[in-house]
């Protein structure tokens, strides 16, 4: 009992610090949808999309090695070299897309050094994150993730000139929360650095292998397979719908980034520690998956209460009125990533390959589930259907390959 109540403890503390940031992220949402038109969130989300997927590429994974060292020391090591891939690939992908965009191969809708400053800014995110995670500091966590939406949702609403105000009040609110981010980690980082050596940096590379190995195109697949779709909507059905998309999957997900996430920092710590102790984990994943489904059921009846009393509707405008049969469509998929990216983490059950299957399947499902049935249909509505089965059927296979992981870790014991 006291182990589950530290557990609802560390929970509830990122929920509650979390719950305001979204609160201010869907309330700005219904702001930003009077102000802008779903032709501009169209263009956002897409430009958004190709730094999101480039932001898990260029920190090689790395991030992830910040959690599992024993010592304080090693974490700072690994902080300050996952800080280094991240500048140093990130140069050479600003000086890739530059040069592919000089030869007209991909049309950018901002300048290339603004999607390289995102993607830098994201992946820093994830390294300072997870060494809040390592530390427990989820309160702080939580205040900056505060700060992080607010400050975007203020610049967009100042910024309002159709996409740029979108798209550099998302910049600006990045940057805002990256120097608390490195406030907070920057003894870690100057400790990291001046633990540098080559001796260090070959260990670290050769125990660490397996993250760039299998970690990296795992996550970049499931960057690709989450992103992808606005991309082929885009491309497929125009901005407008493409709009759609990106507003209406980022409300009825809120609750899987508000408590979902939260519960999968929470885990990750868990069971982290439980390995290293070398005790079992079986009974604390399937908790969080039952904690996770319950709380998923609570959430998505108030969701399905708001669409059915046509709150989209009436707050965002006449303009979306097109986007309400979405979000009853998109429910089902909403509902099992919920639970799914409770207990995700493959890399920290010390099962790399597993999430590599994994995110190859989910990778080429969620393409070819909106591309293939464009083929046969030019209705929207059909095409996202399709999305939805399928991509909640890849959600249910997750979690069951989560819970084969964790009965195979117990009968080793017993």
């Amino acid at each position: 009992m006291i182990i589950l109540s530290d557990k609802i403890k560390y929970i509830s503390t990122l929920v509650s610090g979390t719950a305001l940031s979204q609160l201010i992220s869907i309330i700005s949402t219904f702001i930003l949808a009077r102000i802008y038109t779903p032709e501009s969130f169209g263009v956002f989300g897409s430009a958004l999309a190709i730094c999101t997927i480039m932001s898990v590429m260029i920190g090689l994974k790395y991030e992830l090695t910040v959690i599992f060292p024993k010592t304080e020391r090693v974490a700072s090591l690994a902080s300050a070299l996952s800080v280094l891939v991240v500048l140093f690939l990130s140069l050479a992908a600003f000086l890739l897309l530059t040069f592919v965009s000089y030869l007209h191969l991909i049309n950018l809708d901002f300048p290339v050094i603004t999607y390289i400053t995102i993607t830098a800014l994201l992946a820093f995110e994830q390294i300072s994150m997870n060494w809040l995670v390592r530390t427990k500091s989820f309160k702080i966590i939580a205040y900056i993730a505060i700060l992080k939406t607010t400050s975007i949702a203020v610049l967009q609403i100042l910024l309002s000139d159709m996409t740029i105000g979108l798209w550099y009040g998302y910049l600006l609110g990045n940057l805002i929360a990256s120097f608390f981010y490195l406030l907070f980690t920057f003894r870690s980082l100057v400790s990291g650095i001046h633990a540098i050596s080559l001796n260090r940096i070959s260990y670290f590379l050769t125990r660490n292998k397996k993250f760039p190995k299998y970690s990296l195109p795992a996550g970049a697949l499931n960057s690709f397979g989450n992103q992808i779709p606005i991309l082929l909507i885009r491309s497929l059905f125009g901005e407008q719908y493409a709009g759609y998309f990106l507003l209406i999957r980022k409300l009825i997900l809120a609750p899987v980034i508000l408590i979902s996430t939260n519960i999968n920092k929470v885990l990750s710590q868990d069971v982290t520690k439980r390995i290293a102790q070398n005790k079992l984990y079986l009974k604390s994943v399937l908790y969080y998956i039952r904690l996770s489904a319950i709380l998923s059921l609570i959430t998505f009846t108030f969701i399905v209460i708001f669409l059915y009393n046509n709150g989209i509707a009436i707050i965002m405008g006449e303009n979306w009125n097109e986007a309400v049969a979405l979000a009853y469509i998109l429910l089902p998929f909403a509902i099992f990533s919920f639970i799914a990216r409770s207990v995700s983490r493959f890399a920290i059950y010390g099962k790399n390959e597993w999430g590599l299957y994994y995110q190859c399947i989910f990778a080429i499902m969620s393409t070819l589930s909106i591309y293939l049935c464009s083929l046969i249909t030019s209705d929207l509505k059909l095409v996202m259907s399709c999305y939805s089965l399928i991509m909640s059927l890849i959600y249910i296979t997750q979690i069951f390959m989560v819970i084969n992981v964790a009965k195979n870790h117990y009968n080793k014991f017993v």
